[in-house]
C-alpha cells in the first residue's frame, strides 16, 4: 500500500519516528504499525485541556482517514 501524505502529515508522522520510510509502499504489517502508532500519537498529543482537537490533532485525524480509505 502507497499513501500520499501531504508535507505537514509527512512532519507529523517523522515525528512519531517510525522505523520505516512512510512513503514506501507498505506491507499488512507496516500498515497495522501505522494504525496502533498514528491513534495512540493523536491520544497523547492532539487534544487541548477541553479535549478539542488541536493541530496535532487535526493532523492525526487526516492522517486516520487517508489509512482508513485504504482498507
Amino acid at each position: 500500500m502507497k499513501f500520499q501524505f501531504n508535507q505537514e502529515q509527512k512532519e507529523l508522522l517523522n515525528k512519531i519516528r517510525f522505523g520505516f520510510d512512510v512513503n514506501d509502499d507498505l506491507d499488512e504489517e507496516l500498515y497495522i504499525e501505522l494504525m496502533e502508532k498514528v491513534p495512540d500519537y493523536l491520544m497523547l498529543h492532539g487534544f487541548d485541556e477541553n479535549y478539542t482537537p488541536n493541530e496535532i490533532g487535526r493532523i492525526c485525524e487526516d492522517i486516520i482517514t487517508i489509512l482508513t480509505a485504504h482498507k
